[in-house]
Order: structure tokens, then sequence, then C-alpha cells
């Protein structure tokens, strides 16, 4: 199981599907392994000013999540995208979609259209088509669902939580409620409150759509 290494603090700040994948059973906690020591800080620091666009980025990373101290990890997180960093473009992007820094919406776009042209890290990509739907979710929610099916082609919980989100409710999409609703099960833990959820949804889908033959 992926763990999400946020904070209590950042956890209540993140869009809705963060707790709706806690709910499915992965696991939050705070990792302390962000925190740099005096001398990791200063030897780090020192390469970012010769241009180390991932020494920059671990320095954002220090103060983002080991102190959370957003307002100082901003310095770091611009310094190294400006010094070519795609994970800097990502996070970067990811937390103007979560609101947690200024809103820059066509900087960030632009961003992950970069990262998915650029990266040849999978997850990343995923992550980059997940962010694009959900800049798009309220305005256009077909475009929205192209950019998550995406990371659902690779069984990426987020991108389907995020469909099954858009479906979920709308009388007209039973059968893609349906659907998503057992894609969605698959990842939750036998038993767990979430799976009991989604078990009697299924019921309660399959019995509407049987009445309707």
């Amino acid at each position: 199981m992926e763990d999400f290494y946020i904070t209590k603090k950042k956890a209540m700040n993140l869009n809705k599907v963060v707790s709706f994948v806690i709910m499915l059973g992965f696991s939050i906690v705070t990792n302390a392994s962000f925190y740099l020591d005096e001398n990791e800080f200063s030897g780090l620091q020192k390469q970012s000013e010769h241009g180390d666009a991932t020494a920059s980025y671990r320095l954002f990373e220090h103060f983002y999540w080991g102190l959370d101290d957003v307002e100082s990890s901003q310095k770091w997180l611009e310094l190294s995208v400006a010094q070519g960093s795609l994970d800097a473009r990502l996070s970067f992007s990811s937390l103007c979609v979560n609101k947690i820094i200024v809103w820059n919406h066509d900087k960030a776009i632009a961003y992950l259209r970069e990262v998915i042209l650029k990266s040849d890290e999978q997850e990343a990509i995923i992550y980059a088509y997940n962010y694009l739907g959900d800049f798009y979710v309220d305005s256009n929610t077909e475009l929205a669902i192209d950019y998550y099916l995406y990371g659902a082609s690779f069984s990426n919980v987020i991108s389907v939580s995020k469909i099954f989100d858009i479906y979920k409710g709308d009388e007209s999409e039973l059968y893609n409620q349906l659907y998503w609703s057992k894609r969605l099960l698959g990842f939750a833990k036998k038993g767990s409150a979430q799976a009991k959820y989604l078990n009697g949804l299924i019921a309660v889908l399959e019995n509407k759509l049987s009445g309707r033959k």
C-alpha cells in the first residue's frame, strides 16, 4: 500500500479525494525524514546556489514537509522550477489545485503539460493528468474525465475515485456509477467501512438497473 506522507494540518487542506483514499484503508503519517539537520541544510544550500534543481527541491521538502512551513518553502520550490525540475513543476501545480499557494491556473497547467511531455516516470505523468482533471472538473466535466481516465487505465486509485465521484448520485449515469463503484471496490480493504458502503451502493444500483429491463 502507498503511504501519503502529509501532516494533519495539510490533510485538512487537500481536496476531498484524500479523505476518500483514507477511508479506503491507505495510511497517512507524518514523515520526519524530510527534515534536514544543519550540516545537510548548509550543503544543499550551496548546491542550490550553484544551480542544482534537485538540491533546491530537497530544501523545499525540508520546509514544506519537515517543518510544515508553507511560506518559507515557496522560495525553494520556485527556484527549483526555474532550475528545470519536473518534480517542482508537479508540486507547484498540486499546491495550486489544492489552494495551498496562490492560485496560478495558466502557469500550473503549462507545468503539468511539460511534465507529461518530458517525464520518464509513469507515476509523475499519472499525477499530472489527475491534476489537469482537477483544474477542469468544475468547468468541463468531460475533459476532466478524459484526464482521469489516463490514470484509471493504470489502476491508479485516485484517478478511479475521482471518476467515481463525478458519476456518484447521477441517476442518468447508473451504468457508469455501477462500473466505477466496482472498480473502486477493488481498492478498498475487505470489511472496511468504505467496502461496506460500496457493496451497498452496488446492490442498489444493480437493483435499479434490473428494474429497467
